[in-house]
């Protein structure tokens, strides 16, 4: 059984039921493996959806940077391309993103299966702010500009969710 088919399954299981499966142990029955098997793929099924939100992300930054377009955009241009990609991509699997996406109280940290996403983004962040700077589009601001890439994070899980608010209200 490979990575992705145990990724696949348990998107279908969550869309099918409506919730993660019950327990590792029953999601491998049903997988026709045992539970060692999964847990050589995935520690967890937070590890699991940690992955999904990650690779989402990796998916998006990837092609926007594979663009022939990408060395000509202006920082601000970049970070748009990568947002508009990224819902796009939501989009893809939309019903799934509705029912997983960990939603955040105001002023939480985000949910523990965000980690490696916003790994992902504040490096992507990072190279863009870094292209800002040598344009002179975006201004050194001492410390500051070092909290940029967190901040542009939580822009980013405000971009998500506004995004999902808008999907669901245009499929009630």
């Amino acid at each position: 059984m490979d990575h992705e088919h145990v990724i696949g399954k348990y998107i279908h299981t969550v869309l099918e039921t409506g919730h993660p499966p019950a327990s590792v142990y029953s999601f491998a029955k049903e997988l026709e493996i045992s539970e060692r098997e999964f847990f050589e793929h995935f520690a967890s099924f937070d590890a699991l959806e940690a992955h999904l939100w990650k690779r989402v992300v990796t998916d998006a930054i990837a092609a926007v940077e594979h663009s022939e377009e990408w060395g000509g955009f202006s920082a601000q241009q970049k970070l748009l391309t990568f947002y508009y990609a990224l819902c796009d991509r939501i989009l893809d699997q939309r019903s799934f993103f509705l029912s997983r996406f960990p939603r955040l109280p105001k002023g939480d940290k985000p949910h523990r299966s965000l980690c490696g996403m916003r790994q992902v983004f504040t490096e992507f962040a990072e190279r863009v702010l870094d292209s800002g700077k040598e344009s002179g589009e975006v201004a050194c601001r001492g410390t500051l500009t070092q909290a940029y890439p967190l901040g542009l994070f939580g822009h980013l899980l405000s971009v998500i969710e506004f995004n999902l608010e808008e999907i669901g209200r245009a499929h009630v």
